[in-house]
């Protein structure tokens, strides 16, 4: 008995040193402990196999196991799953992922004066017919749709500091011919958080330029953003590009920058993406564009929601000023994925067959938060220059102002926004204005999971220039909407 127990334990250790460390890991479960998971090995093949085969007793099982888990214990990988604004799985230092999906159903009423059955929207539709105008056959419209439809992957990666964003997504906007079946790459991008004062983004993102832009939809306090926060993005086409950006932390300092350089063609687009001239060549292939914005964050830290749903009690006011200056835009003939962005995102369809347009943009917005008070206002200004001439194009103006309150903190919110946009300032009847009215209802005290309704009025004016298509109607399109989105995003 005194030679068995030495010569069990010599193949115990013969046995398992023989097996990968990856097998007793295998043979591990799923714990769960304060509202985390782990995975943690329950029982080694090797040791099981001899006490099954009466090779070792019970007590030299127990003995083997206890040093066969003090020999994998170091090596043997942290891994964590749990819940919390998603499902996060963890493995120390090494690997974070954070799995979100958001998904954002609407309800639509619209009512429709009498002028979009008559002279309808000659400026802002740059269909296959450009010279005709998009009229309204029925006095109203009723829909329903998915707004947003998108799957989030994000984390870290290597260590907690180098983070990762790879968002997929199925937005459908109302109207749209494009079914929600077709899928399309909102963020890549990789960010390295090493040096606070100089951070790193590359990839496919929003472009840091103004708040409004900034913005999450998940965030917003309407059902959908303004018209005139649509138009004035920082290449006039897309919130999102792909480029190179440096900033500042703003959880850091009070007085923060970012400068970005971009394709400036929105996104999954570059220069070379540009339609090829009569000369076999594609024009503008080495522009780029630029970014810069300069924040102060005057007292707290406001981020970037859009509401007080944290009924802060302490004053929570930034200002911050915006420039973007994104040249050789090919706006006469663009190819069907810039003018689909330029029709669906921006608004800015009056541009499309304008030409060739060097854009510069220069914005300022205020945000301030207060006790379930909410004050967010912004300003714009975009020179529209035409290579080659066309001084019809003009330049282009706009702001806004929103106020919002929770009645309820954290449950209920009552909002109202105005905002103008004249897209150029060279021509009167066309200006864009919209004025609406919010209810927002929380379910959960976040902006996860909630109900939104709003009221809005858009009256369009009908006057102004756009490029090849007649604009000389002094009356206005006016549409009264009546919008109920739930939120679900987990």
């Amino acid at each position: 008995m005194r030679m068995r127990r030495p010569l069990a334990l010599g193949l115990i250790f013969s046995l398992t040193s023989l097996l990968p460390v990856a097998w007793a890991v295998e043979e591990g479960e799923l714990v769960g402990k304060e509202g985390r998971w782990g995975y943690v090995t329950r029982e080694d093949p090797a040791l099981k196999y001899l006490l099954e085969k009466h090779i070792i007793t019970q007590e030299e099982y127990d003995e083997g196991a206890r040093i066969v888990e003090e020999r994998e214990h170091p090596s043997a990988p942290s891994f964590h799953l749990n819940y919390g604004q998603g499902l996060n799985i963890e493995t120390g230092d090494q690997f974070f992922l954070k799995l979100r999906g958001l998904m954002q159903f609407r309800f639509n009423h619209n009512e429709y004066n009498q002028a979009w059955r008559t002279i309808g929207d000659r400026n802002n539709f740059a269909g296959d017919k450009p010279a005709e105008a998009w009229r309204r056959a029925d006095q109203s419209a009723t829909t329903l749709s998915t707004q947003a439809m998108r799957l989030q992957f994000l984390g870290y990666a290597f260590d907690p500091n180098l983070r990762y964003d790879v968002t997929i997504g199925a937005d459908r906007q109302e109207g749209s011919p494009t079914a929600t079946g077709g899928l399309s790459l909102v963020n890549a991008y990789v960010a390295s958080w090493h040096v606070p004062y100089a951070n790193v983004v590359v990839g496919q993102y929003k472009t840091w330029f103004n708040r409004a832009q900034i913005q999450s939809v998940a965030n917003l306090t309407f059902t959908t953003r303004m018209i005139v926060q649509n138009a004035f993005m920082a290449n006039a086409i897309n919130r999102r590009d792909i480029g190179i950006t440096i900033l500042s932390d703003e959880n850091k300092y009070r007085v923060n920058y970012a400068i970005g350089v971009f394709n400036g063609m929105g996104t999954t687009l570059d220069r070379l993406s540009n339609p090829i001239a009569q000369d076999g060549t594609r024009v503008n292939a080495n522009e780029l564009m630029y970014v810069g914005r300069l924040l102060w964050k005057v007292s707290g830290n406001p981020l970037y929601g859009e509401g007080d749903i944290l009924y802060s009690t302490e004053p929570q006011v930034a200002i911050a000023v915006g420039y973007a200056y994104n040249s050789g835009v090919n706006l006469s003939d663009p190819i069907t994925a810039v003018r689909n962005q330029v029709l669906g995102v921006s608004g800015n369809g009056r541009l499309v067959g304008a030409g060739i347009i060097d854009f510069q943009t220069w914005e300022m917005d205020f945000i301030a938060r207060y006790r379930g008070w909410a004050l967010q206002a912004e300003g714009y200004v975009r020179q529209q220059q035409v290579r080659g001439g066309n001084f019809s194009v003009g330049n282009a103006m706009g702001w806004y102002a929103m106020l919002g309150y929770y009645l309820v903190p954290r449950k209920l919110e009552v909002a109202v926004r105005y905002g103008i946009f004249d897209p150029n300032t060279g021509y009167s009847h066309d200006l864009v204005k919209e004025a609406g009215v919010a209810l927002n209802y929380s379910l959960d005290g976040t902006y996860d999971h909630r109900i939104v309704a709003d009221l809005t009025n858009v009256t369009m004016g009908t006057g102004g220039y756009a490029a090849g298509r007649p604009t000389v109607s002094t009356q206005d399109l006016v549409t009264n909407s009546i919008r109920v989105l739930y939120q679900f995003y987990w």
